[in-house]
């Protein structure tokens, strides 16, 4: 019943807003448009720079539809990755800006990482996120508080990102205050301030909610997907993640976090909208095919009758912990289905049927060595000690 309940309002406040977007002759996800406008970077908050010791500004860019009438558009705003910069993003958002959007590219602070400073006493990663997730918050404040000068509606900002910048997307899109951050949140604001620190004062009191999160193989902190999900502000989500990423896991792993098809199947589970393309290969990069459905996923944000065809590429979420194993496997997955496990020479060792969620699998017979679970089109390498 609850569930019914929570998807009906999304859906209500859906509707509401997508009334004010016009997706004539396939706008926001077809290109109406040949060539874009960037206007010169500006200055959207500054905060402390924790290896330089110093403030540093931060800087937005805003690429635009050139000759484009309309007054009442989408706005996306694109972090880059981790050794990157805004221009890493810049001609994605001439991708978005072509289909109508008005599209920032987005600088953030990368401190920290040369030094692994600590300031908190939590981990590096953990407080560079924190402070990351700061600029991003103010991003979307600077974006708000220009919306008229930009012809964006306010209630149309979407946020996004590749790798890096797609951890600080989500967490700007989806962590509601401090106390959403489960490693003692008080502290992290005392050393850090809270959220609007890297706001100038008057734009602090401006709204930062977003309409939506765009993930290109990005990850969360958390570990326990489903008590984060607890404490999230349930706007749609789109997870775009190759499932041999070395690099970011596509699913939960413990010590990591949880990647971007955690976090859909969790949202989508639970009825709030949620978007998912999970190729099998392709490793820590977006593809053509990847940034295409990027396209109608955004598009059907807005309430777009964007193609459906799409929604083929959607993967069967699966997962296995811990790997290796020498016992008790647990496998994961969105619904119910059937699954086999071969050897080496393609034997079948087992073959039984799941259930939706956790399943735990006594592998405790099996010889050590490489096995091969399958799951429809989708098969992860395990072994077993």
């Amino acid at each position: 019943m609850k569930k019914a309940v929570l998807a009906l309002s999304i859906l209500c406040i859906h509707l509401l807003s997508s009334a004010q977007i016009d997706c004539s002759n396939g706008r926001y996800f077809t290109k109406l448009f040949s060539a874009t406008t960037e206007a010169a970077a500006e200055v959207y908050g500054s905060n402390k720079n924790w290896e330089t010791n110093s403030t540093q500004d931060l800087h937005i860019t805003k690429i635009s539809p050139m000759g484009d009438a309309s007054v009442a558009r989408p706005a996306i705003l694109l972090f880059h990755g981790l050794n990157g910069s805004p221009n890493d993003v810049k001609a994605t958002c001439v991708e978005f800006a072509k289909r109508g959007w008005v599209a920032f590219a987005v600088e953030y602070r990368k401190d920290g990482w040369a030094s692994e400073f600590i300031q908190a006493g939590a981990s590096g990663d953990y407080e560079r996120q924190y402070r990351e997730w700061q600029d991003g918050l103010a991003a979307v404040r600077f974006v708000r508080s220009n919306a008229s000068a930009y012809g964006v509606l306010p209630n149309r900002i979407y946020i996004g990102g590749f790798s890096r910048g797609a951890m600080t997307a989500t967490n700007a899109g989806l962590l509601k205050d401090e106390n959403s951050w489960d490693w003692n949140p008080a502290k992290l604001a005392a050393n850090y301030g809270d959220k609007k620190a890297s706001s100038p004062a008057a734009l602090k009191n401006t709204s930062d909610a977003v309409a939506g999160v765009l993930s290109f193989f990005g990850r969360i902190i958390y570990s326990d997907i489903a008590g984060y999900y607890a404490d999230v502000n349930h706007v749609p989500y789109a997870g775009i993640h190759c499932q041999d990423d070395n690099v970011v896991p596509v699913d939960c792993e413990a010590g990591v976090g949880c990647g971007s098809r955690a976090i859909y199947t969790q949202f989508k589970n639970n009825g709030v909208e949620a978007y998912g393309f999970f190729p099998a290969t392709g490793g820590h990069a977006a593809s053509t095919a990847m940034l295409d459905s990027s396209y109608v996923f955004m598009a059907r944000m807005l309430g777009c009758s964007a193609p459906t065809a799409i929604e083929k590429k959607e993967e069967v979420f699966l997962s296995v912990f811990p790997n290796p194993v020498q016992d008790l496997l647990k496998v994961t997955v969105a619904n119910t289905t059937s699954i086999e496990l071969y050897d080496v020479q393609g034997k079948v060792q087992m073959q039984t049927k799941l259930k939706f969620g956790d399943n735990i699998l006594d592998v405790r017979f099996l010889s050590n060595g490489m096995y091969f679970l399958k799951v429809g089109e989708q098969i992860k390498r395990i072994v077993k000690e």
